[in-house]
């Protein structure tokens, strides 16, 4: 796995999480990320919206779970999604099928870069043992199934948005690790 984005020498792979309003679950995989990695790991990790809520702080919710995962929530700001953001991912996970047709609609030569945050999951969990995580998602890429899918947890109350959460970072201890991200016990 290259540990330095092609555009960019010397710096680390973006990994991007997409959800609707970066607002709850990207933002989510983003921080989780960010608390369970290296500050020079390989990857360096961002999030942004299809439909961005101007905002300088991830959902009450979400935010609350997050602390009880001893992940901080400070310093967050959403974005919008744009074709020059996700040109620059490595990787982009998103939180389900309507974030992913947005991507290749907008940006059709990243479809073998983007999936959703539970099917890189599912596929990587059959990683070999050495093999390389990008050339084996891009092999493997299939079918989106509803299992593959993060539901907004917006207006549902601190239970969704718990469980919202709970799936992101069930999803994120099988990819970090197949990344060559996770430095940090995942508590």
């Amino acid at each position: 796995m290259s540990t330095t984005s092609s555009d960019t020498p010397g710096q680390p792979d973006l990994l991007l999480f997409v959800c609707d309003g970066n607002l709850a679950r990207s933002p989510a995989a983003e921080l989780i990320s960010r608390h369970r990695s290296a500050v020079d790991g390989p990857w360096r990790f961002a999030s942004c919206g299809i439909r961005a809520v101007r905002s300088d702080r991830v959902l009450r919710e979400v935010e609350r779970r997050l602390a009880v995962m001893e992940v901080p929530a400070g310093g967050f700001h959403s974005r919008q999604a744009t074709p020059a953001i996700l040109g620059e991912a490595r990787l982009i996970l998103t939180a389900g099928r309507l974030q992913n047709d947005w991507i290749v609609d907008e940006t059709p030569f990243l479809y073998r870069r983007t999936y959703t945050i539970r099917q890189a999951a599912r596929l990587l969990r059959d990683l070999p043992q050495g093999g390389e995580p990008l050339e084996h998602l891009a092999r493997t890429k299939d079918r989106l199934t509803d299992d593959d899918e993060v539901e907004d947890p917006i207006r549902k109350g601190v239970a969704a948005a718990g469980e919202v959460v709970d799936q992101i970072d069930e999803a994120l201890r099988v990819i970090l690790p197949a990344l060559g991200a996770m430095t940090r016990r995942a508590g």
